[in-house]
């Protein structure tokens, strides 16, 4: 069983990281989890799906698309091939892990006897991929988008604006009101809903700005 591993805060605000589906998020973070004392584990797609989503039956196609997904945007992760077996190695282990006495690999390392390998998904599931990138481009188009923000898009205005994913909601609910109401329709609901988050941060910057004038102020006329 492997040790217990250090996953990097840092990880969080990684754009490359970010920018992956939840899927491929968890799976890289279980192959951190799962990787021997050297960084390395066997590098079938199936054979990390079984051991990282054990309590979910997703298809080989599926499995496959999510590593895919990982070997193309984290270029610290590296898969190979030895004698038609897979392996992944992880080219950052040894800065971000310190491993006590640690415990040779038995898993053989990337040489010049290695040949560098990228996870193939079969055309298929190429266009479903296709099809997934254009409903997501074409989803901030409708007002659907305010019902069912992406959790992406959350996680990008809750750190931009320092706020809740419960107020970004109540934020777009009151957007919906508000279009319903009056017969609104726009090409952006994505940038409709920043605009108003923008305009809701600025005011209450501004708020907390004199709130803070006015106590300094106070203070001054007080006698301590």
């Amino acid at each position: 069983m492997a040790r217990k591993r250090m996953i990097d805060p840092t990880i969080w605000a990684d754009e490359s990281f970010g920018k992956m589906s939840p899927e491929a998020q968890v799976m890289f973070i279980g192959i951190i989890s799962n990787s021997d004392d050297e960084g390395r584990l066997p590098g079938d797609a199936a054979f990390l799906s079984s051991i990282i989503f054990p309590y979910k039956s997703l298809s080989l196609h599926k499995s496959q698309a999510i590593l895919q997904e990982i070997l193309l945007k984290m270029t610290s992760v590296l898969q190979f091939s030895v004698k038609n077996k897979k392996y992944i190695q992880l080219l950052k282990w040894k800065f971000y892990q310190k491993v006590d006495r640690p415990t040779p690999s038995k898993y053989p390392i990337f040489d010049e006897d290695s040949s560098k390998t990228q996870e193939t998904v079969p055309p298929n599931r190429i266009e479903e991929n296709r099809i997934e990138e254009k409903r997501r481009e074409n989803t901030s188009s409708s007002m659907n988008y305010l019902r069912e923000i992406p959790q992406e898009d959350l996680r990008e205005f809750s750190d931009m604006y320092v706020i809740t994913w419960k107020e970004i909601i109540g934020k777009a609910k009151s957007l919906i009101n508000y279009c319903e109401m009056h017969g609104k329709k726009y090409e952006n609901y994505k940038a409709l809903l920043r605009n108003a988050i923008s305009r809701d941060y600025q005011a209450r910057e501004e708020k907390i700005g004199l709130s803070a004038s006015e106590l300094v102020e106070a203070h001054k006329g007080q006698k301590i």
